[in-house]
């Protein structure tokens, strides 16, 4: 009999593997379901709460609850009292919308309370979809390969693809990794209308018309998404929001918009993914698990490939993890630092001691951070003797408590170490081009996101201007959401006032968002079907070559369609008033 009482524990939603393949399959898919709704904690904690395999229990926060079966997780994986979740509808139930001034809710570390409930099963597996076949009947299927194409699903961008296409769909892809994989092999082109009006099929002119309208008209239009799409569609949704005196925010905010806040406040040592290849022998994943987000980054950047300083490889290199749990990357480090959840500030903060020389009250240090005082001793000591260091934070430092202070305090660190070595601080970023979105916003308007172009001029402010922050206060009255899906992964006050107001959505796939969409555009999938410029995660910019054409026209022909469709409809405002 499982226990009645709830119990305390702490949260940490994140990324797998299984969740960006199942992506690429569909968020309405067996897989996507199950890997975003499935809740995982340590075997002692399941044995304690003597819950079955597979129960459902109920987490509640300060702002929701939801009812998720839960499973052990992998040995070792999670401490006694933390959770995983992966990043879903379900784990933004729990999340609240006060982003403390930086545009970034707390997403990870979240207090919450797990209550078992009485032994359920599971909604039944929706029928799969039968995959289309090759040609048609008594026709040979037109066949090419396209060399060099460029994977868009993450920020490595990596472009040694080599994809092989027959009649319009893509049957092997060459060096890609298992998302790189099921981001080719899963695209094929969505049989639905070219745009929608209030759920009803329309023709491309009527729905450039109706979206004109919906920005003229409003007072505070916001623009969000941008960071998987191309630059060049990029630079003309700044120009619309431009024309419209909108608020433009990247999908930055919810990320690495607090890395951007940090960069402002501290600076940034860096370098070029190239560099760390040939030149890096100490790695540190801060944060980060990239062999769920990123997992060619290992073996192509990072910690396997062999360079010019580094002949060996793997061998010339050691590679540190430092996390709240034991990810799948952990098996790739040669140490492994886990910290107390909502602690890295302070063990950065005395890396940063240690380094300088000072010293740090020991017991007080190992009972608030979980970390030995001669690990951290281990590890500032290696940090200073390596020749060329490189510390890869991710959303672990950006989504807790202490947002930007957490990356300021990773790159204050790297500025230290630069006294002895020569040692640099990236952030490990997730979109295809959420780089090079901060780079079209910020050469535009002169910061990377949450800008306000509502009184002709720039102006910035995380927790202001910031999509979530807008979207709860209630103050944003028109949407225009290109190749995001914020109604799957926002805060809930945030998903029911973009239930309320006109939206415009540029999207290959009927996300979530599009369902609720007063507009509606399917457009064609950059990378696969249209040319462009990406950026990789270390700024370097990319071009892209397309796979085969789809009969839906790109992001960047709507935007600019709209664009002199708001022109056109503010110069007759103008000359009418």
């Amino acid at each position: 009999m499982a226990q009645e009482a709830s119990e305390s524990f702490v949260l940490i939603p994140g990324r797998t593997s299984r969740q960006g393949t199942a992506l690429n399959e569909g968020k309405e898919t067996d897989s996507y379901v199950e890997e975003t709704q499935t809740l995982r904690m340590s075997a002692t904690d399941i044995d304690r709460l003597q819950l079955a395999d597979g129960q459902h229990v109920r987490i509640t926060s300060t702002h929701g609850s939801v009812d998720l079966p839960c499973r052990a997780g992998r040995k070792d994986e999670l401490p006694d009292g933390v959770l995983f979740v992966a990043y879903g509808p379900a784990s933004s139930l729990l999340m609240g919308g006060d982003t403390h001034g930086s545009g970034m809710p707390d997403s990870k570390g979240l207090d919450v309370t797990v209550e078992p409930l009485e032994q359920v099963d599971g909604p039944a597996a929706k029928e799969k979809k039968a995959k289309a076949g090759g040609g048609k009947d008594g026709e040979a299927a037109e066949t090419k390969v396209v060399e060099n194409a460029t994977c868009t699903f993450c920020g490595c961008v990596c472009d040694d693809m080599v994809l092989t296409v027959e009649d319009n769909h893509i049957t092997k892809a060459k060096n890609a990794c298992v998302l790189g994989k099921a981001w080719f092999l899963n695209h094929h082109v969505e049989q639905q209308p070219v745009a929608t009006i209030d759920g009803r099929v329309a023709s491309l002119d009527d729905a450039v018309e109706r979206a004109a309208e919906i920005l003229c008209d409003a007072r505070y239009p916001i623009v969000y998404g941008l960071s998987d799409s191309t630059c060049e569609a990029q630079r003309v949704a700044v120009a619309v929001a431009d024309r419209v005196g909108a608020c433009v925010d990247t999908t930055t905010s919810v990320c690495h918009g607090p890395s951007g806040m940090a960069f402002q406040g501290v600076g940034e040592t860096t370098c070029s993914l190239g560099e760390v290849k040939n030149r890096a022998d100490l790695i540190i994943f801060w944060g980060s698990n990239p062999a769920d987000s990123h997992p060619r980054h290992m073996a192509k950047y990072s910690i396997m490939p062999k360079g010019r300083f580094v002949p060996n490889g793997r061998k010339d290199r050691t590679v540190v993890l430092v996390d709240v749990r034991k990810t799948k990357s952990a098996a790739a480090a040669d140490i492994f630092v886990r910290i107390k959840p909502r602690k890295d500030f302070e063990v950065l903060w005395a890396l940063r001691a240690l380094v300088k020389g000072a010293s740090i009250d020991v017991v007080r240090f190992e009972e608030d951070t979980g970390v030995p005082v001669d690990v951290l001793e281990d590890l500032a000591e290696r940090m200073k003797s390596c020749r060329f260091g490189v510390l890869f934070f991710g959303m672990g430092l950006t989504m807790t408590r202490g947002k930007h202070l957490n990356a300021e305090a990773a790159l204050a660190l790297a500025r230290d170490l630069n006294n002895h070595t020569r040692f640099y601080a990236k952030p490990m970023r997730g979109h295809g081009n959420v780089t090079g979105a901060d780079n079209v916003v910020a050469w535009s308007t002169g910061y990377s996101f949450g800008v306000s172009l509502g009184r002709g001029y720039p102006r910035f402010n995380p927790g202001e201007f910031t999509t979530v922050d807008t979207l709860c206060r209630g103050e944003a009255d028109a949407a225009m959401i290109i190749a995001s899906d914020p109604m799957a992964n926002f805060p809930d006050p945030a998903r029911e006032h973009l239930k309320r107001i006109p939206s415009i959505v540029l999207d290959p796939k009927r996300s979530l968002t599009a369902q609720h969409a007063t507009v509606h555009f399917t457009t064609a999938t950059y990378g696969i079907n249209t040319p462009g410029t990406v950026y990789r995660m270390d700024d370097v910019p990319i071009p892209l070559r397309p796979a085969f054409e789809s009969p839906y026209p790109s992001d960047e022909k709507v935007l600019r369609l709209l664009d002199e469709a708001v022109a056109k409809r503010m110069a007759a405002l103008s000359e009418a008033g």
